[in-house]
Order: structure tokens, then sequence, then C-alpha cells
């Protein structure tokens, strides 16, 4: 115990937080402390009273008999008159109408000479914001305009905007921080940030590399195209915001930055400690050594979706969940969460009656987490430990090798898994192509052992297709052509999305299509042509993919399956990564997926379950595909199985309905069947249908700090949340849910079902039976 409240003391020592005032802290420490023996007191009859009381309060109404911890000094004059001394903490017992006090001393030591040390030391720390680690890039020739960049990259003139353009040659291929818009700029006014790149210094629809919209965030990571020269950005719309241009506050507020990733530098960002600010503990000498160790050390800045990966990094680095907006300090070996932050215990509503094993707090950005140690730790490791490693690298591996290290790994996964019986792989990071993939993988009813699959230094991607430069190709007037049937998409590994996600090439309708536009392809089912975007002839990094899909099927004593960092590209037209219970029973096995996504499937779904009992998915997503980037099915529910339970942490989507002017079902993330799900942090943009939508008779929906946005239908049939089925009922809470479209609404609860929401944004107003709560 007191080892942790070393560290949670520390933590608090080194957080810049403005609101972590001594009372605070000391409070939280203290009910750290009293839930070792929380339960006895309970035993007893009563219970810990977790509200704040000071000397003037009231004894709450609400309570009978209860313990109430105290911190403030002072006479209690509504608890009996008790008497709690300076530097103490205590209980006031409640009994009836009688009051009683335990105080517990608190010796005050001299912090005089840890603040000089502090002091010499904070010179060499660098500050650490708490978003991104970036180092403002000199850029003396950004110019600010009147005038926008539009969607398609057309330039217009106006007083009423204002934008920016930035010479980027030499950042290609970097990943750059923009900040500093507007406070017009929101999703709310339809004003939203936009950053175009341009091939040369024109800004023309043409003449464009890329570009990307922002989701109404304040600041903006944009990856620098190859071939771009010029970056064009929105900064801000409000009637003539353009006209004064040499005075106006843009030309020191807006800023561009390059991210820095996995570089060393020192990690601390160590606030001035005032005589009021003082935390006082035995622990305090410890505490002193362990800054000067970190001050003197070079520390790493990591950052991702969701819990970190449990061998990221060392002791003293900082780690950044970008979907919490929370930091993490590694620490023994453990990454923790550092408190910058206030923390709530949330309750979850009554008729929700599925209960998970982890208390759900609520962060006072309006994000929540779960009180775990991650995924991996909580469910895993203990078999991973335990279970036989074997390793696989279809680069650098053999299958004659032994696979007991990284050195004399395997080359195939079907080796390992069939050969040798695996049941705990670690792939090698990369690209993994048609026949090296793991395509069918399944468990038969004899195997009893967990199945784990991780990739530790990066993704394991999954491209069920070979590269261009396995044929010969031929100049066909600005393209190149081969012979090659049954091709379905083709993928650029220059070209990544700000999520690492590598783009298809534009499908087009015709040679002649093809020929006069960049990065697109088209076959006519014996040849294909491919135009590549910097017009190179299809190399190693071009890779022609085909219907094949990556299934993982379960067998019955399997008792959970583990996918760590795997992404599929496979194109089909049911899905990208498929887990699936396909038997007449529903077996136990439960599904773990921690980083893993299915995306760029033209035909169908990115990530789909089907038929488990059970899911837990962390930072897991789906991207660029025809349906539905997460989908989760029950479809023998008619066979008696029970509807799946998903908890489903920090994952994403975007980008679906795809390919198809008709499509008006596809969603972010969707359960079927009357499923039961609790979402957290998890965020879903441009859908073409509802955005999130759980449907089917009974179905349960719980869904905390998620962002539900840009649904594209027109016709009105799109939502940002929908439920729907015959008592169904969803509830969001600290959510965010809007559309460009003004038939779409933000809330729809269909007939039968209900729907209740509290502090959440939803500027497209509602529909159905819909509650604030």
């Amino acid at each position: 115990m007191l080892e942790n409240e070393k560290i949670w003391i520390l933590q608090n020592i080194l957080s810049n937080v403005e609101e972590h005032n001594s009372a605070t802290l000391l409070r939280e420490s203290l009910f750290k402390i009293i839930n070792g023996f929380e339960p006895i007191i309970t035993a007893a009859g009563t219970g810990i009273y977790t509200k704040s009381i000071t000397p003037i309060s009231e004894v709450p109404t609400e309570v009978d008999d209860k313990v109430f911890l105290v911190i403030e000094p002072g006479t209690y004059t509504n608890f009996g008159n008790v008497v709690l001394p300076e530097d103490s903490f205590g209980f006031i017992f409640k009994n009836g109408n009688s009051f009683s006090i335990q105080s517990v001393e608190m010796p005050m030591q001299d912090l005089s000479e840890i603040e000089t040390n502090l002091s010499k030391n904070s010179a060499n720390l660098n500050q650490i914001t708490n978003t991104e680690i970036a180092t403002q890039l000199d850029y003396k020739n950004f110019t600010l305009e009147a005038g926008q960049v539009d969607a398609i990259g057309g330039a217009s003139t106006s007083v009423n905007w204002i934008k920016s353009s930035f010479d980027v040659t030499a950042l290609r291929g970097k990943k750059v921080l923009i900040k500093g818009f507007g406070s017009h700029v929101s999703i709310l006014n339809g004003t939203i940030p936009r950053f175009m790149q341009y091939k040369t210094t024109i800004q023309t629809a043409n003449n464009k590399s890329s570009h990307q919209n922002d989701n109404g965030q304040m600041e903006q990571s944009v990856v620098i195209s190859n071939d771009a020269v010029l970056l064009v950005v929105n900064i801000d719309g409000d009637t003539n915001i353009g006209a004064d241009l040499p005075n106006s506050i843009y030309k020191t507020q807006f800023k561009i930055y390059e991210k820095i990733e996995n570089s060393s530098i020192s990690y601390l960002n160590v606030s001035q400690i005032k005589e009021g600010d003082r935390i006082e503990t035995t622990q305090i000498k410890t505490i002193e050594t362990n800054l000067v160790d970190v001050s003197n050390s070079k520390n790493k800045y990591f950052d991702g979706v969701g819990f970190p990966q449990y061998e990221l990094g060392q002791n003293g680095d900082k780690y950044f969940d970008k979907s919490s907006k929370q930091i993490f300090i590694k620490m023994n070996g453990v990454w923790i969460r550092n408190a910058q932050f206030k923390v709530y215990p949330f309750v979850k509503p009554t008729d929700f009656t599925w209960e998970i094993p982890y208390k759900i707090f609520q962060i006072d950005n309006g994000k929540f987490f779960l009180d775990w140690k991650g995924l991996f730790v909580e469910k895993v490791k203990a078999d991973y430990d335990r279970l036989t490693k074997y390793y696989v690298d279809n680069v650098n591996g053999l299958d004659t090798n032994n696979g007991l290290m990284p050195e004399t790994a395997f080359k195939t996964i079907a080796y390992a898994r069939d050969t040798i019986g695996a049941r705990n792989i670690i792939l090698a990071k990369g690209i993994w192509l048609f026949n090296e993939c793991f395509k069918t993988f399944i468990d038969n009813n004899s195997i009893s052992e967990p199945l784990i699959v991780r990739c530790l230094d990066g993704k394991a991607e999954m491209i069920n297709g070979y590269r261009g430069s396995t044929y010969t190709w031929s100049a066909s007037n600005g393209c190149y052509s081969t012979s090659r049937t049954n091709v379905v998409n083709v993928l650029d590994l220059t070209n990544k999305d700000e999520n690492g996600v590598y783009q298809n090439l534009s499908k087009v309708r015709s040679i002649a299509e093809c020929q006069l536009t960049a990065n697109s392809w088209f076959t006519d089912g014996t040849l294909i042509y491919i135009h590549t975007r910097d017009k190179r002839v299809p190399d190693t990094n071009i890779i022609l993919s085909f219907d094949t899909q990556n299934v993982y099927t379960a067998g019955l004593n399997v008792p959970y399956v583990y996918f760590e960092n795997i992404v599929s590209y496979a194109d089909n037209i049911y899905n990208a990564l498929l887990f699936k219970n396909n038997a007449t029973n529903q077996f136990k096995t439960k599904v773990y997926l921690k980083s893993c996504g299915g995306v760029n499937n033209s035909r169908g779904n990115g990530l789909a379950l089907d038929n488990f009992k059970e899911a837990i998915l962390e930072g897991c997503f789906g991207a660029n595909m025809l349906r539905d980037a997460l989908n989760y099915h029950t479809t023998s529910l008619s066979s008696g199985f029970s509807p799946s339970k998903i908890l489903e942490i920090d994952c994403f989507g975007y980008n679906t309905g795809q390919g198809s002017n008709s499509e008006t079902s596809s969603n972010g993330s969707t359960t079927h069947e009357g499923s039961t799900i609790i979402r957290l942090n998890s965020t879903f943009n441009t859908a073409k249908g509802s955005v999130i939508a759980d449907v089917n008779a009974g179905a349960m929906s719980l869904n905390l700090g998620v962002e539900s946005n840009e649904d594209t239908i027109t016709d009105g049939s799109g939502a940002s949340f929908r439920i729907n089925g015959a008592g169904s009922k969803m509830w969001i809470y600290s959510g965010v849910g809007y559309s460009f479209n003004s038939a779409s609404k933000s809330i729809v609860a269909n007939t039968g079902s209900n729907a209740y929401f509290k502090d959440t944004i939803i500027p497209n107003g509602t529909e159905g039976n819909v509650i604030e709560l």
C-alpha cells in the first residue's frame, strides 16, 4: 500500500495542473488507502461517505449510520462538535444521533532541500503538452490570406475567411501538428479546418496531392505527402475576419509543428512547488531520489490509441492516449496513469444489467476509463508467460529453425500453427502477403489452450496480394499494364493516412480515364492498368490484392483468442477480418482484440465478430470499406445462441459506404440480434447510414464519451446514434453526434425503443422517444 501511495504522490507532485491543491490530493490519497478496509467498516453495518465534509457541513440527510472522512482541521459543529486537530486526518463515526472521531496525526517535514533540487533540475527538463510532443518549425515564409480552400481543392478569395500557406517540400513524408485555429472554427456552425496539399504552388482541384477535413478539434496532425509542395490550411471564418491581415491575431496564434516520435528527451515538466501545495509523507526522500534519477536519464515519449502496449518503453517513459487524452508513466515496469485530471466514479443506469468486473470512471475532460491494467495484463499475460513463445518472420525466418527466438524464427504462420501446434505466436512487423497471411485459422474441438497472436514492435499487416514488382509492365499512354486477372483492389504503400492505413488507388471505368487520372487503376478482366500518383512503374510498394478474407474459427474448448496489432487489408464480399463460431453449439470462447483492424474492403465489412458470447476490443478500428467498420452479430440466435456482449474501448472507424452511391446502411459500429455493448471513448466518422446503430429486440447500448459524426446520407435515413428494436435501450453520456445533413438527426430511437442522453452535443436534434437525463 505504501509503495502504491508513493507512486501516486510522485505523479501528482510532477503534475502541472492547477487544480492539484493539497486538500484535494490528500483526500483522494486517503480514499485510496481506505479502500483496503472499507469492507470491514461496511460489514459492521456502515459504509464510507465519499463526498467532501468540512467543519461547517450539515449532516447529509440521505444517509443513516456512516463513516465520514475528514481532512480539514477544526470543530465539526453539526457532527457533535468533534474536533480534528491540525496536521491530521480522521474518521467521524455516526451512530444514530451520536458522533465520535478517530484522528491520525500527519507529521510535517521540511521540503526546502527538495525544492532546491527541483529548481536545479527543472532547467534540464523539457515540457510535454497533454496532446503532442513537438518542436515549433521556424517558418518565416508562411502567409496569411483572405479566403479559403474548398473541399475539392479550389481556392477562393473572401474577407470572411482566412487561410495560411506553407512550403512543405522539406517535410515530405513527415507528420506535422497544426494548432491555433479560430474560435469560430467548429462543426456546429459548419466551419471546419481543412488541410489541402498541392503538388505545386498552384491551388487548383486538379493539382492537389491529398486532403483531409478535421473532426472539429482545435488541433490536427497531418502527414505531408511525398509529392507535396504547398500546404494550405483554413484557419477561421467570420465576417471581415480577413480584412486586416497585417494586424491579424493569427500571425502569432497560428502555428505549425513537426511531430517528434519516439525521441530521446527528458519527460518531466516540474511546476513550482508553493508552500500551500506541499504534500508531506515519510516517503519524500524516496521521491527526491526518483526525481534526481529521472532528471539524469533520457526518456522517450510515445503515443497511441488506448492503453499502452505492455512491453513498450522503459521506466520513466511517457505515453499519451489520444482517445482518453490521458498521460501514462512507466514505473517499476508498469504503465500507470498520471493524475493530470480529476476523476469521478461512473454509476451505470439501473436498466443496464450487464455487470463487468471493472469500475468505470469519468474524467473531467469528458472521457472515461476502466480501473484496470489494460486488456493484455488483465486477460492474457499469465498464459503468455506460461505458454511456449514461437516467433514467425516472413522475411528472415526459416521453417527449419526452432522458432524460439526472433533470430531463429519460423517463416510461415502455417508451419507454426499446423506443424508445431503453436498457441503463442509472435509475428514480425511489416507486410504479410498472399500465402504468408493466416487466411483461415480453424481451431479443432480437442484444443483446450487459448490462442495468442501478437506483433510487438509495430503492426503485422496482412494483405492478400502480390507486389507490383512481381510482374512485367508495359507503358500505355501515362499508365502501365500487365496481364493479371481477379484483381479486386490496388494499394500504394507510399501513401498512408494519418492513422497509418495504406490508401487504395481509385478504380476507374475505362483505360482512357486511367491514363488521365493519377492514383487510379482499371481492369478489363484480362489486363490491369495502373496509373501511380507519381507516374512511377508499379514496383514493390504497389500491391495487387485479391478476393480473400482472414478468418479465425473457434474450437469448442478454447477459452479465448487474443490478437494484438494485426491489421487485415483483405478485400472480400463479407469481411476483411472475421472471428466466428459457426458450430451448432455456442462455444465458451471469448474474443480479446487489441489494436487490430480490418480496412480497405470495397465489398464488405472491416472487423467483424459472429456468435461469440463475449468480446473485448481495445483500440481496434475499421476504415475505408463498403459496409461497417466494426460489425457484431449473433446470426445463430434462432439456434439457441445467446446475444453477444461486447466491451468496446478506445475504438474508431471512418469512411464506410465507400465505392457505392446506393449504399444506405453502412455503420461505424453496429450490433445486431439484440446484443449488449458498452463503448468507451470510441470515435466514428463519415458513414453512409447511421454512424452507430444497435438493432433488434432487446438491444442494450451504453455509450460513454463516444463521438459519432458525419453520416453522409441525404435522404434523412441516417443518424449519429440509432437504437432500434422492441424493448431496446441506448444511453449516451458526454457524447457528440452531428451531421452536415439537415435531414439527419443526432439521436434516433425507432418505434418500441428508447434513448437517453446526458451532457451530449446533439446539434441535429432527436427523433422518437429520446429523453435527456
